[in-house]
């Protein structure tokens, strides 16, 4: 503990006295840049699609996607050893990217012959808000269309096709306007690429999520509440380790984990040979 010392007071504590004069030096120059950490999520849902458990992931950028990959794909195994009836779906948003990591470590799964494909609603809607500020004047008749268009969603899988054909008509109405163009265009060619996933009726009755909350709530628990906040910054190590441990504690497995982890740093004590232990009185 610091303590204040009476001025004609000696020193209690004896300091070492400097026989060089202290130098400063300039630290070394360092750049403080953004990068893109990876994170994912395997969910158990029930028959309405409820999350049952939920198991989470997340790689530094060094380390890249392939780890998280493998890592769901362990634990994608591990779930349907114990009951094979299981069925598999996949959300995500459009990013390419995404998906050409996830779909080629589900084809080489034992067992997993198929699986349902869904672009979360989430990312949908933002399309369709866009579009609909281009043909809808009105707040209000926009508001009115896209829960008209969620409605629908839920209970005919042919509605993105009726969506994508009135777009196409739209586009017609305003290629006076290039600005308007563009972003029909551009929600056009989306929806044409991805309307397949924009099936949610089955994705219902696959008893599976339509949404991806889990992942996008687990970016924000798991990299952007531990990593992200004011004036912290990360070298490589550091930041693999208190990501690797954080996806450990949010996926409820931190028990479990440290079981294993003392095995490791548990010594073998035994007696020495030759040596005895007297106790006197």
């Amino acid at each position: 503990m610091e303590e204040l010392r009476p001025a004609d007071a000696p020193p209690k504590t004896r300091r070492k006295k400097r026989t060089k004069p202290y130098q400063r030096k300039p630290p070394a120059p360092v750049d403080v840049n953004y990068h893109m950490a990876y994170m994912g999520t395997v969910s158990i849902t029930d028959q309405y699609g409820d999350v049952l458990v939920a198991r989470r992931y997340a790689a530094s950028p060094t380390e890249g996607p392939d780890d998280v990959v493998r890592s769901m794909m362990a634990d994608v195994r591990n779930a349907r050893r114990r009951n094979a009836r299981l069925k598999v779906g996949i959300v995500q948003d459009g990013s390419p990217e995404m998906w050409n990591l996830v779909r080629p470590a589900l084809e080489k799964q034992a067992g997993v012959k198929k699986w349902v494909e869904a672009i979360d609603r989430y990312h949908v809607n933002q399309r369709l808000e866009q579009v609909l500020r281009v043909i809808e004047p009105d707040a209000a008749a926009r508001k009115s269309q896209l829960h008209e268009w969620n409605e629908e969603f839920d209970g005919d899988d042919g509605t993105i096709d009726r969506i994508e054909e009135r777009i196409y008509c739209e586009m017609n109405h305003h290629d006076d306007n290039e600005d308007h163009l563009a972003v029909l265009q551009v929600n056009a060619t989306f929806i044409q690429n991805n309307k397949d996933r924009m099936r949610y009726v089955a994705l219902r009755k696959a008893s599976l999520p339509v949404g991806s909350g889990g992942p996008k709530g687990a970016c924000r628990s798991v990299i952007g509440e531990r990593a992200k906040r004011a004036s912290r910054r990360w070298h490589d190590s550091g930041l693999t380790a208190a990501l690797t441990l954080r996806s450990i504690y949010a996926s409820d497995r931190l028990p479990r984990f440290f079981e294993r982890l003392q095995k490791l740093y548990t010594a073998n004590v035994r007696e020495a040979e030759g040596w005895e232990l007297n106790a006197a009185g």
